[in-house]
């Protein structure tokens, strides 16, 4: 099975950031599966080895990562993907909606010009 490709790698899946965050909110499996989804998409568009969702297991290590660390790498794909704004969320959505800000960045890396899909 082909997967579409962007001008970095394989497109993933978009997702509705709100829904993913109040699923989450009531499901914490759900929230889980969808980081690491989420993650596996970002690592395989960026084919950078060094991303691996297994690292938001890590206690205190994963604050540094899902704050610091993806950011960094969804600035780089949105930049990778020709967006308008290449800037990620910023860290205040990062802390405390985390799915939300990474679920809405990585739906502007898959659809940068905001075309509607269909």
């Amino acid at each position: 099975m082909n997967q579409p490709m962007a001008a970095g790698g394989p497109v993933g899946t978009t997702r509705n950031p709100v829904m993913v965050l109040i699923i989450s909110m009531i499901c914490g499996i759900y929230g889980l599966i969808q980081i690491f989804s989420m993650i596996g998409e970002l690592k395989a568009y960026l084919q950078k080895d060094e991303i691996q969702a297994w690292h938001v297991l890590i206690p205190y290590y994963n604050i540094y990562w899902l704050w610091v660390k993806v950011p960094k790498w969804v600035g780089e794909a949105k930049q990778k993907a020709g967006c308008a704004d290449p800037n990620p969320s910023g860290i205040v959505l990062y802390i405390f909606v985390g799915l939300y800000a990474l679920a809405n960045d990585l739906n502007q890396v898959w659809n940068p010009r905001g075309l509607p899909s269909g």
